[in-house]
């Protein structure tokens, strides 16, 4: 019934959500977003709030939820009866006034409604241009890039950078959201920046990507693309170190659960993992 509900509601809220909202959504993938990523910063080094929302799907509020469902009735009543269904351990039946069903197929969906909205009001409280002793300073909107519960945030202005988590900070409280501290990290994307009296060296990760900017001579450096000019840095995005463990982890626990099986039919388990991880890195090699 879930996914009957999904079915439904999907094509009228795919041609609502935003441009840059990646996560579980049909035809988006993380390397999408990472393209996107590369597309902000290829020409220009930026600022960036790599940011994680705390708990996301364990503390959505079910009214603000409800109230920006834009659909009929009778699948209005399913999803609050599904949002209000209570959880069972240990035989004993636990009330669920927030957040939304775990592994439940239409979870994804109604997260992407609750936090539908936060890229294009942030974005929007920011002028196209502004005017700086006497100079026009344009494309002066950050941009933000979201998949599922984890954003990025780009601008080359720190203080906009600032800005920009105070409006989300607020955004997100208005549905029962908070930014998680402990994942929340400004940096930039080719220097050493200073913030409160600690050293942030260049780059984030994001996605099992690493995502970095290096100073190089001429001939490695980027290029405008209308110009021909040199930039004098290299975006560079690859799989982080963290991503490339799990890859050999996989690869390890594989081969000892078929220590005794024939070698064409270990190959047959290992091929679609090491694939995989080339698929990943092949993209992330086109990207740079």
């Amino acid at each position: 019934m879930q996914a009957l509900v999904k079915l439904s509601l999907e094509p009228f809220w795919e041609a609502q959500f935003e441009e840059t909202s990646y996560g579980f959504r049909p035809g988006r993938s993380p390397q999408d977003a990472i393209q996107a990523i590369f597309n902000q910063i290829r020409y220009k080094s930026k600022y960036v709030l790599d940011a994680d929302i705390a708990k996301c799907f364990d503390r959505i509020d079910h009214n603000k939820l409800l109230d920006k469902l834009d659909c009929p009735k009778a699948a209005r009543r399913l999803i609050r009866k599904w949002l209000k269904a209570g959880v069972l351990e240990n035989n004993t039946l636990e009330e669920t006034n927030k957040g939304t069903p775990q592994g439940g197929v239409i979870s994804p969906l109604l997260a992407n409604i609750a936090l539908h909205g936060m890229i294009k009001d942030i974005e929007n409280s920011f002028p196209n241009s502004i005017t700086v002793n006497g100079k026009r300073q344009r494309h002066y909107k950050p941009k933000i890039i979201r998949y599922a519960d984890d954003f990025v945030v780009f601008h080359y202005d720190l203080k906009v950078i600032y800005h920009c988590r105070e409006l989300i900070e607020q955004w997100l409280g208005q549905i029962g959201l908070e930014i998680k501290p402990e994942k929340t990290r400004i940096c930039h994307t080719l220097d050493k920046i200073e913030i409160d009296g600690e050293t942030i060296e260049p780059g984030f990760d994001f996605l099992g990507f690493s995502i970095q900017q290096s100073k190089v001579g001429k001939y490695h450096s980027g290029k405008m693309g209308s110009t021909g000019e040199l930039l004098g840095f290299k975006t560079i995005i690859k799989p982080n170190k963290k991503a490339i463990k799990n890859h050999y982890q996989k690869l390890k626990e594989t081969i000892d659960r078929n220590r005794k099986v024939p070698q064409a039919v270990l190959i047959n388990k290992l091929n679609p993992i090491i694939n995989r991880h080339l698929h990943n890195l092949i993209k992330s090699r086109n990207i740079v």
